[in-house]
């Protein structure tokens, strides 16, 4: 599981937004707007994460249970596949 494009978060008035850079960049023009989950679900992806990497991390850092993390990051994987933004 990666993204499609290579992107770089930033924090803007408090809030994170992940960005395409590089050729993405020319075929990506808007930006996501990351809460502090989904910019935690999205480095792990940036990094090669699997998904339930990604779950065990949630667990290891939110203080949520795992149905809570399972769900969350089920969720937003699902919102980057629909979008075309993550790739197998």
């Amino acid at each position: 599981m990666k993204l499609k494009y290579d992107f770089v978060i930033q924090e803007v008035a408090g809030s994170f937004i992940a960005v395409a850079i590089g050729a993405g960049s020319e075929n990506f023009k808007g930006m996501i707007r990351l809460n502090n989950t989904a910019k935690h679900i999205f480095e792990f992806i940036q990094q090669g994460k699997n998904q339930q990497e990604i779950v065990q991390s949630m667990l290891e850092n939110f203080d949520v249970t795992e149905q809570q993390a399972q769900k969350a990051t089920e969720d937003f994987l699902s919102q980057l596949q629909k979008s075309g933004l993550l790739v197998e």
